[in-house]
């Protein structure tokens, strides 16, 4: 009533919309707020390193049948950090990674952090003058490579080929990286101009794998498909799924990973428990033969009721949503066959630990505001979810509507809307 009365004294003021108050905004606020847990007292490559010294001869990556254990994965991302800082890497320094899918890329990540330094994935599938854009923007002072891809990224500065046999180098000192220390650096895809680069700091990163263990419930004896392309943040999740945890991190070359009867075969053949697959990949996937995947999430597109119905039977299924600004994720919801067919009750999802939602209008004013993380910006950030997005971008985010609740299944495809390339599970390319 008071917004009526307000309207009609000053009819050509700017109307706004009305905000949630009293029980409904308690209501709403409770929604919004993630469990308030305490920040990691380990970054992600410390995570690694403990699993290392705490089950040395674990597997912590394996690929077409070959297996890195959590030792050697260790040293040898030790000796690439020491190379690093001897090219004078250390915090805030960023180091390009251009690799074929594979061990090497992990190696590469968690060498670059080991260094202080922060990462820049570079797919070699991109066109060569993203990738040059990509290197001049970053800063990037080293270059990981391998030799088959010796000019895919034109880069005239340092560059260590990860496949090439080196000397053993001992301790390098240098500067250690602390929360606020950037971690790595995405790119989103650019499709509405420039590509821009999202730094993401360790406190975020450890955040964001503190909230996935909330999520998820990982184990040691998980075996996680390393599915998206790393030049998407979704690669980062799945890298800490398995690898903060003492689990397994299975890797495949791209022909593997096509979705239909190729990601089939790599899913039961490599006995996968848990993956992020985007709905589309899911559609096409086949018979639900898969034993082994007792969390499957979903990512990227916006996920039809039919497919969260089949593939939520008999394991745990997730529909998460994010954007790379709020390191990788930010809500995601459980679901139940039935779930996703129920629009008189949608279900809300859940904000990450230590972090909390804001939900917009059309005139994008919040109702109500939630600030970030208390833990500040090197935190897992708020997602806010626009309900009037830019134009997508490829891969996207599944689309939260404006009520604040992401709906985590529709009754029918409706095509993703979001502001940035997001926590997209990206198609293999």
């Amino acid at each position: 009533m008071a917004q009526l009365e307000a309207m009609t004294a000053d009819p050509h003021a700017r109307i706004r919309p009305p905000a949630a108050t009293g029980a409904a905004r308690e209501t709403v606020l409770g929604w919004a707020a993630g469990p308030d847990l305490p920040s990691s007292p380990l970054l992600f490559h410390e995570h690694v390193a403990a699993w290392a010294a705490r089950t040395p001869h674990a597997v912590a990556v394996e690929h077409r049948g070959r297996t890195l254990t959590y030792a050697e994965l260790h040293e040898q991302a030790e000796q690439i950090a020491r190379r690093l800082r001897l090219l004078g890497v250390g915090p805030e320094s960023v180091v390009g990674i251009c690799v074929d899918r594979g061990p090497d890329w992990v190696r590469a990540a968690l060498g670059v952090l080991r260094s202080g330094g922060a990462f820049v994935p570079l797919d070699p599938q991109h066109p060569t003058d993203r990738l040059a854009f990509m290197a001049e923007d970053s800063g990037m002072r080293v270059l990981l490579t391998q030799r088959a891809l010796d000019g895919a990224v034109p880069f005239d500065g340092p560059t260590l080929h990860l496949d090439v046999p080196a000397e053993p180098v001992g301790p390098v000192p240098g500067r250690e990286p602390d929360a606020d220390t950037f971690a790595y650096l995405i790119y989103t895809s650019g499709s509405t101009g420039v590509p821009k680069g999202v730094a993401i700091a360790h406190g975020g990163l450890s955040n964001m794998l503190e909230g996935q263990r909330d999520l998820v419930g990982p184990t040691p004896e998980d075996r996680v498909l390393q599915f998206a392309s790393f030049g998407f943040d979704a690669s980062i999740l799945e890298l800490t799924w398995a690898l903060a945890n003492g689990g397994r991190l299975v890797t495949a070359p791209k022909e593997d990973l096509r979705p239909g009867p190729d990601l089939a075969r790599t899913l039961r053949e490599a006995r996968v428990t848990g993956g992020m697959l985007p709905p589309s990949a899911l559609a096409v996937l086949g018979e639900d033969t898969f034993p082994d995947l007792r969390v499957l999430q979903v990512a990227g597109e916006a996920c039809p009721a039919e497919l969260a119905d089949r593939w939520s039977r008999g394991r745990r299924f997730q529909n998460v949503y994010g954007l790379t600004e709020t390191t990788v994720w930010s809500v995601a919801a459980d679901l139940a066959p039935g779930q996703g067919r129920r629009p008189s009750a949608p279900r809300c999802a859940t904000p990450a630990s230590t972090s909390s939602t804001t939900t917009s209008s059309p005139s994008r004013s919040a109702s109500p505001a939630r600030s970030t993380s208390a833990d500040g910006p090197s935190a897992a950030a708020t997602s806010a979810a626009p309900a009037s997005p830019p134009p997508p971008t490829s891969p996207t985010p599944t689309a939260a509507p404006a009520s604040g609740c992401a709906a985590p299944a529709t009754s029918a495809p409706t095509g993703p809307t979001a502001p940035s390339n997001g926590s997209a599970a990206a198609t293999p390319r």
